[in-house]
C-alpha cells in the first residue's frame, strides 16, 4: 500500500492477471472499475444499469470481474460497478464494499502497509479504541461528536479531506453561526461533479475516548446526493484517519483506532489551484 500526498491510498493489484492501480475507498458501496480499465482487462459490461450516487446521481454499468489479486489475497467472480472516475485520481478503479467485507482490513498509515486478516483470526492491539460500526447501503458509519453534537459519520478512506458535515446536520444544530471566518470554496470532486462548502476551524471531534482538537471541517453546501443525507451527520476522511492505524471489521461490526506518530500534527487544508 502506498499513500500519495493527496491523501488517497493506492494499492497495486492484478485484474485478470494484469497489473492495475486501485484506490482503497471504504466510502464506495461496491468495487468500481473504469470503462477504460474494463476494456483493457477484458471485462465484459452487462446490459444491466445501476445508479451511483456521490456529488450527484449518475448511471453506471455492471460487470463480473473474474479475478482481482491483492497481494496473496484474491476476489473471484466479483460483481463490480463500471463507472468513470475523476481523471485526477489516476486509478483504474476503487476497492470498496466488495473488498472490505471479506477481511479485517488494517490500514497502517504511518508504515504505509495494508494488512488483511480473516475476521475470525484478527486480534486488536490492547490499547486500541473500539467503536461500533454500522453498515447502511454498504457504507460504514461510526458514532462521533463534532463540537459536542453527536451523530453517525461515514468512515471514508477515499475522501482526502478531514471532516465534512452534511447540510441537514449543520442546519439542525445551527452550526454556521458558531464559526468565523468561514471560507467558501470548491472542496473536492466526487462522482457526478464538484463539491462545494465552507471551511471552518472546529474545536473538537470525539471518537470514543479519543479527542482531536482544532481541526479543519467543511460545512457542505450540497443540496442533493450522498452529501445531503438527512439522517447522517457527515463524513470522516483521510486527514483524520491518517493519524491512526485503522482496522475495519465489517463482519463483526467494529472499528479499531490506534493513534500513530502523526496524531498530534496540526490540521491543514490544501487550497492551491
Amino acid at each position: 500500500m502506498t499513500l500519495r500526498g493527496s491523501g488517497h491510498l493506492y494499492v497495486a493489484v492484478k485484474v485478470n492477471g494484469k497489473p492495475a492501480r486501485f484506490v482503497l475507498d471504504s466510502g464506495a458501496g461496491a468495487n468500481i472499475l473504469t470503462p477504460e480499465a474494463a476494456q483493457r482487462f477484458g471485462v465484459t459490461v452487462n446490459e444491466q444499469k445501476v445508479r451511483a450516487t456521490g456529488a450527484a446521481t449518475v448511471d453506471a454499468g455492471l460487470a463480473t470481474v473474474r479475478r482481482i489479486d491483492i497481494g496473496q489475497a484474491s476476489l473471484e467472480n466479483e460483481t463490480s460497478v463500471i463507472l468513470s472516475l475523476p481523471p485526477q485520481l489516476e486509478a483504474d478503479g476503487l476497492l470498496g464494499y466488495g473488498f472490505f467485507r471479506r477481511f479485517a482490513v488494517t490500514l497502517d498509515y504511518a508504515g504505509g502497509r495494508l494488512i488483511l486478516t480473516a475476521p475470525n483470526k484478527f486480534r486488536p492491539v490492547p490499547d486500541a479504541t473500539v467503536l461500533p460500526l454500522k453498515l447502511s447501503g454498504n457504507i460504514p458509519f461510526i458514532p462521533a461528536e463534532a463540537d459536542g453534537k453527536a451523530g453517525l459519520f461515514e468512515l471514508d478512506t477515499g475522501a482526502a479531506g478531514s471532516l465534512i458535515l452534511f447540510g441537514p446536520f449543520v442546519a439542525k444544530n445551527a452550526l454556521r453561526a458558531r464559526y468565523s471566518p468561514r471560507i467558501e470554496t470548491i472542496t473536492g470532486r466526487g462522482i457526478g461533479g464538484l463539491l462545494r462548502g465552507e471551511l471552518v476551524r472546529m474545536p473538537t471531534l470525539k471518537l470514543g475516548k479519543i479527542t482531536l482538537k482544532s481541526l479543519i471541517a467543511e460545512l457542505s453546501q450540497q443540496t442533493s446526493g450522498s452529501f445531503y443525507d438527512k439522517t447522517l451527520a457527515g463524513n470522516i476522511g483521510a486527514e483524520i484517519l491518517s493519524r491512526f492505524t485503522v482496522t475495519t471489521d465489517y463482519q463483526n461490526k467494529k472499528v479499531y483506532l490506534t493513534p500513530n506518530r502523526s496524531f498530534g500534527d496540526p490540521f491543514s487544508q490544501n487550497r492551491s489551484g
